[in-house]
């Protein structure tokens, strides 16, 4: 508590929801002092306006508090430590499966997931920013007994899942996924383009067969 301003501070990734994270990341690679730093990031923690915690009196007891509260954070400085991949997770109360069968998407699931990648992939570095909605088109809630049966992917759910991940979704959950999503999506398109490339190889050598056989006038 500073100067009877409450502070719930976070102290590990499972505190940060992908919003939050999202919201941070301008902060955390900007090179403010250790104040403004703070104050910016718990303004995105705690919805407390940056100007609400800048008129804070600096005084030497909150001097100690912020460099107290920066070694709390000092956790934002590894993005390794966010946790393992999870094929489950519950989330209020429900449980989520993950899936990465792409050819057992239906249209819309798919187009939805093709259109966040072209988004991603026209900016790597920003790639972070559509988590949530990456998520949304691989994860879907678990329902019936014992949960064996999935909840049928539509344009609704899909929306209402993406705002769901971004307020409620640990980053510490999301963050694994997602890496993980990426990397075996690159090794299929490779596998993919080195498959199409294979077979557009052979087809030019069949063609050049024929031609020699038949001549490229008959």
């Amino acid at each position: 508590m500073m100067d009877n301003i409450k502070l719930d501070i976070p102290t590990s990734w499972d505190d940060i929801t992908i919003g939050q994270f999202v919201e941070l990341q301008p902060v955390l690679k900007s090179d403010m002092g250790l104040i403004k730093k703070v104050n910016s990031v718990l303004s995105v923690l705690t919805g407390n306006p940056v100007d609400d915690l800048e008129n804070v009196a600096a005084s030497e007891n909150n001097i100690r508090a912020y460099r107290d509260i920066s070694n709390t954070l000092s956790f934002m400085n590894d993005y390794t430590n966010m946790g393992e991949v999870v094929s489950t997770f519950k989330l209020k109360g429900k449980r989520y499966a993950l899936n990465l069968d792409i050819e057992a998407m239906d249209a819309g699931q798919y187009i939805s997931l093709m259109d966040i990648l072209k988004k991603a992939n026209s900016n790597p570095e920003e790639t972070i920013n559509y988590t949530h909605e990456i998520m949304a088109c691989l994860i879907h809630e678990i329902k019936g007994p014992r949960f064996k049966r999935r909840a049928v992917y539509d344009e609704l759910n899909y929306i209402d899942t993406c705002n769901l991940f971004w307020n409620e979704l640990p980053i510490s959950t999301a963050y694994p996924l997602t890496v993980f999503f990426c990397k075996v999506w690159e090794d299929c398109t490779k596998s993919l383009h080195e498959s199409l490339l294979s077979q557009s190889t052979e087809i030019m050598e069949e063609v050049k067969k024929d031609l020699a056989m038949h001549g490229a006038g008959t």
